[in-house]
């Protein structure tokens, strides 16, 4: 009888929209009336939006500032170094008669600070040069992790079409945009019976990256079917909190910005 009352549109509509959830309009982060943090990178200033509903674990990690010209800032590898300055997570949940929480995402934003000599780039604000490098990355790392999967010693025999991790190869596969006046790319990674990884970069400097990677995971519903809106609910997620990122850049990035832009310039006519 509740249940029915509850469902009597009249009342449904000034119900909680936490309440108002199901399977296929599950309830998640609200980017709109989520606070602003800051993190000040040498003088560049990024924002961006933190929701606090349904959070898994509220500030997980959140560097309020960083010297990202230091390299003991930062842990290193073969061909940078890298830096996690905030990680946080949801749930999303379907409803005040659904099953609860059907599943969540964790999303991780780093800086890396890359070794230009190495890869012969003159500037990551060149957007060809952003996405060679991000394709250069994507290929080394997850070839390497297929080939381990293909020869590794397993109990379950690999299969190509579970198995193999699927990734970009090309400039139009990282989905190339303009956002807020900087370049950046966004695309997915992911496994045939997985959900989508989603990644957005753009670069601060000449040699730094602004990336985060936004990792769901479904543990109540099939993600891949057509009774919920996992899948959907997190690409929200992870277009949301890119949509929400602000970024100003000190006047010397801004000069830098400029140059790599007329060297790019340049670098198209000689190719015309």
């Amino acid at each position: 009888m509740l249940k029915k009352l509850l469902l009597w549109p009249p009342i449904y509509k000034r119900l909680p929209a936490v309440w108002q959830a199901s399977k296929l309009n599950l309830y998640g982060p609200d980017f709109e009336k989520a606070p602003w943090k800051e993190i000040d990178l040498s003088g560049i200033k990024l924002k961006f939006k933190n929701p606090p509903q349904t959070e898994m674990f509220p500030n997980d990690i959140w560097v309020e500032r960083m010297n990202i010209y230091d390299t003991h800032s930062f842990e290193q590898w073969d061909g940078g170094e890298t830096e996690i300055v905030y990680k946080s997570g949801w749930i999303y949940t379907d409803g005040l008669f659904g099953d609860g929480v059907v599943g969540g995402g964790t999303l991780q934003m780093i800086i890396q600070r890359r070794d230009l000599k190495k890869y012969g780039i003159h500037s990551l604000f060149i957007p060809e040069q952003l996405a060679m490098m991000l394709l250069d990355d994507l290929a080394r790392d997850y070839e390497a992790r297929n080939k381990k999967l293909r020869e590794g010693d397993y109990l379950e025999p690999y299969n190509p079409e579970v198995d193999v991790w699927l990734y970009p190869k090309t400039v139009e596969a990282l989905h190339p945009a303009e956002h807020r006046g900087l370049a950046c790319y966004s695309f997915s990674i992911w496994k045939p019976l997985r959900p989508k990884r989603h990644t957005w970069a753009t670069a601060i400097t000449d040699e730094h990256i602004l990336k985060f990677s936004y990792m769901p995971s479904a543990s109540g519903v099939d993600h891949l079917s057509d009774d919920n809106n996992f899948a959907e609910a997190a690409e929200r997620t992870a277009r949301e909190f890119a949509e929400n990122i602000d970024i100003t850049l000190t006047p010397d990035a801004e000069r830098q910005r400029q140059a790599a832009l007329t060297e790019a310039s340049k670098l198209a006519q000689q190719r015309a």
